[in-house]
This record gives structure tokens, sequence and C-alpha cells, in this order.
């Protein structure tokens, strides 16, 4: 078997302009008090920034937010606060470029996740235009909120291109209901739109010799559940463990088991030609699904370790233990949410999305539920709000984007530059389900874990889905019934 070496092969043909914008981002990071440069030429000479039209606000503008995203604000902060982190930094001076280029001053009320459906029940009873955009959390109302008309109407309000790249086309098209859309996803957020990939050990590829290059089976879209058995096979370990010295082909999270039912082509919403939205989970595909999940957890022994861990869970858990001490191949990780344990890590790390179901399906699936904003219905100014979402958006599509690879990457650009292209291939690849939004009980996003995880009976799924039809229904109903 041949030695394990990285391609190098890129995966996007945007390389180069995110290399060139990494130079522009290390330039001109300055003194609080020097000019920001927001122009960014691209290959064709086109800035999105200076498209952006000027106005005067001449009043403050407030962000009702999730606690996550409380720091947006530079109010009170100074540039050495910031300096030296690449996110921290560009939002920050995000923020003073926009400011500066509407009068205004941007305010962020951070608040818990559950009390942002409070503030907007408090200004809609009210009448009161409090709030400028607010970011709710994925699962704490969000739905209830829109089913009440307590947002705006994206798609009327002309101060937002929303066919704009820093966009997710995909979100757009999902949410879409009757020519209505309440809610989308920028690069705004880019930061903050949880999603799960797989992480691996560079070092352990090597070790194992693998005839097969992992970044190179994805971009030929050979990546499939088949593959990645394979690669896991070879580590099965045979000893008592005793000694510590096993090493894992997977440490799994079962938190996230749902993110695989999306990998591998199901969703709980579909939409028909027309436009109107379908039930999915179809029990079949779903049961062919649990029986490769089942197949990559439960027949390889030892070599596959799994624990359930959440976001605030994970330097504690068991997975991470083992992934982080070098002793896993592969890691099931949230990258789009918790990058920061990946970049102290001290051996080199590979990135590649979930494997396809098998080499028939057409692209890879990265499912994504966070980072959705919207405009409130009671509001100052939706056309005002709509260009401070447009050009935050624009800037960060810029920007942001890149400082987020570096900060994950922690500097190793000059190593491995497909890194940057694998980063940047996952975004392009991520997919919002309206009916994750509407299921706000995670009836359908958790039916795998009791017969894959607990119960090793794939079959399990079906009584699930049957069990859970009244429900579906009622997301169907309200998918269909938005206005």
């Amino acid at each position: 078997m041949k030695k394990y070496t990285p391609k190098r092969r890129l995966l996007c043909a945007g390389m180069a302009l995110l290399l060139s914008a990494v130079a522009l981002l290390s330039v001109s990071c300055g003194k609080k008090d020097e000019p920001i440069d927001t122009t960014v030429p691209t290959g064709d000479g086109y800035d999105p920034l200076s498209a952006m039209p000027s106005a005067d606000f001449d009043r403050d503008f407030t962000i009702l937010s999730a606690n996550y995203c409380k720091g947006w604000s530079a109010v009170g902060v100074k540039y050495e606060d910031v300096a030296g982190d690449p996110i921290a930094e560009t939002i920050y001076k995000r923020t003073l470029a926009f400011e500066e280029k509407y009068n205004t001053t941007v305010y962020t009320t951070g608040v818990d996740p559950a009390s942002v459906y409070q503030g907007m029940y408090s200004v809609n009873m009210a009448g009161d235009p409090a709030y400028d955009l607010v970011l709710p959390h994925p699962t704490e109302g969000l739905a209830t909120m829109m089913l009440n008309g307590w947002f705006s109407n994206l798609n009327e309000i002309s101060s937002i291109d929303l066919s704009g790249e820093w966009y997710n086309q995909s979100q757009i098209e999902n949410y879409m209901s009757n020519n209505k859309l309440y809610i989308a996803t920028s690069d705004m957020i880019v930061t903050g739109q949880s999603f799960i990939a797989l992480v691996y050990n560079r070092n352990l590829m090597e070790t194992y010799s693998f005839e097969e290059d992992v970044q190179e089976l994805v971009e030929d879209k050979k990546w499939t559940m088949e593959k990645m058995n394979e690669m896991i096979a070879v580590t099965e370990f045979g000893g008592d463990n005793s000694d510590g010295s096993q090493t894992y082909g997977l440490a799994f999270n079962s938190a996230s088991i749902g993110r695989w039912m999306y990998a591998m082509g199901e969703s709980i919403l579909i939409k028909s030609e027309d436009g109107t939205f379908e039930a999915g989970c179809n029990t079949t595909k779903m049961t062919d699904i649990a029986g490769k999940l089942n197949t990559l957890l439960n027949t390889h022994g030892a070599t596959v370790v799994v624990s359930k861990a959440y976001s605030t869970q994970l330097a504690d858990s068991e997975i991470w233990k083992a992934f982080s001490g070098g002793k896993a191949l592969f890691l099931t990780w949230d990258i789009g949410g918790c990058y920061n344990y990946l970049r102290d890590l001290e051996f080199d790390l590979g990135y590649a999305p979930l494997p396809m179901y098998d080499e028939k399906q057409s692209d890879y699936c990265i499912n994504c539920a966070a980072g959705l904003f919207a405009i409130p219905a009671v509001t100052y100014d939706k056309n005002e709000s709509g260009l401070a979402f447009e050009y935050l958006s624009r800037y960060s599509n810029v920007y942001l984007k890149t400082a987020f690879y570096e900060r994950i990457l922690g500097g190793r650009l000059s190593e491995y530059p497909e890194d940057y292209a694998m980063l940047d291939f996952l975004h392009t690849r991520k997919t919002w389900d309206f009916g994750y939004t509407l299921d706000e009980e995670a009836d359908f996003l958790d039916c795998l874990i009791v017969p894959v995880v607990e119960n090793h009976s794939p079959g399990g799924v079906s009584l699930h889905l049957a069990q859970k039809k009244t429900i579906m229904q009622k997301i169907v109903d309200a998918a269909n019934g938005i206005d």
C-alpha cells in the first residue's frame, strides 16, 4: 500500500481570491484611528461594497440577538481589546465601517436565547420599534415567532439583494413560502452557522498508509459511507486497551446524528415543483440510512467510540478526549460553531463533509440551522434595516469569512493551503431545511438515536416515523400556510 500524502488539490476556483483576501486582511489591521480600507478588488474588478448606496440614519441601530452574538457592538470596546484575534478584530472593524458610512451607532441587546421570544412579544404587543434586526436562537421559539407574523417579509424589502453570494441560496429557496421569506442567513453570521462535518488527524492518516486521499475522494464525489467504513475497518483494535494504547477509527457525537440523515439525502420537508412543501423522511430511505449508520457505528467493535455532547459539554466528552489526545482518526465535529477547540491541537488536521449515501448521490449536503436573521415587523424603518443587513453581509463575505478560516486553521495556511479551499467547499454545500426550524421539539431530527445508537436495530426507525405522522402533517401545513 502506498503512503498517504496530502495531494494539495484545490477544491474551488475561488482559492486565489481567498488568498488575496487573507493578505489584504492582514495589511488592514492597524490602530483604531487608522482609516478602514473596505475596498477589495476581485478578479473582474468588482467590489460588492462599492455598490452600496449611501444613507444618513442619524440614529442608533439596535440588534436583538441570542447571547452568543452580543459582542458585535463597538460601544465601549477599544481596538486593543480585539487586536490579534482575526474574528473579533474583523467584526469590530466591520461595525466601525458600517457606523461611519451610515452615521449610526450599533447597540446589541444580548439576552438569553429563550428571552428573544419575550422581547419580540413585548414590542409587537406595544407597537414599539425598539429593534432594527433580530437574531433568534434556532430552537427557542423561532417557528412560533415566524408563524405569529412578527417578522417582515424580506422578499419585499428593496434594499436587500437576496441573489447576492453573501446569502445562502439554499436557505432562501427552502424557506420561501407563498413568495414570503421571513428569515435569512448570510456571511454576517458565518462564525455562528453551526454545521457538522468531519475532522481527521493527518498524522494518523500517514500512519495507516491509506491508498486513497480523503480530499481527493471528496473532490471526485467518491467520499461515501462505504469508503469511510473501509478506512475505519483498518483501525480495528483487538486488545483490551488496559494500557490506553487503543486508537479509534471514529469518535462519534450522537447528539448530531440527525445531520447524517441530511448528508445522505433526506430532509424533514421537501419542495415540489410548484413551490409547495411536502413531507420528507421517506420511510424506506430512512431505514436504509439507519442501516448504513448502524454499520458505521456498531460493526467495527471498539474502534468506534460514541458519546453524546452538546456544545457546552464538548470539552469534557469522551470523543474530544480521544481525538485531542491523538487517539482518533475521524471526529464528527461542529466546525461551524466550535472551531476554537480545533486550532489549539498539536497535530495537523484535515477536513471533509459527512459522506454521501453512495456515488449515485448528486452532491454533498451539509445541514445548517443557525444564523438566521429577521427584520421585526414593528421596526423604525424596514428599508434601513435591510440596508444594514445588506452592507454587513457584503462586508462579511469579503473579510469575515476569510478571518473565520484563518482562526480555525491557526495560521497554517502556508503548510496546507488546500484546507482553505476545503472549508470554502463545506460552506458552499450548506443547506437549510425549513422543516428543521418548524420541528421545534426535534421529533424527527432525533428519530435515528433510539434505533441506531441505543438498540442497534435500524428497522425501528419506521415505527418512529409512523407514530409521528400527525406531527409531520402539522409541519407541512405550517410551511404551506405562511401568510
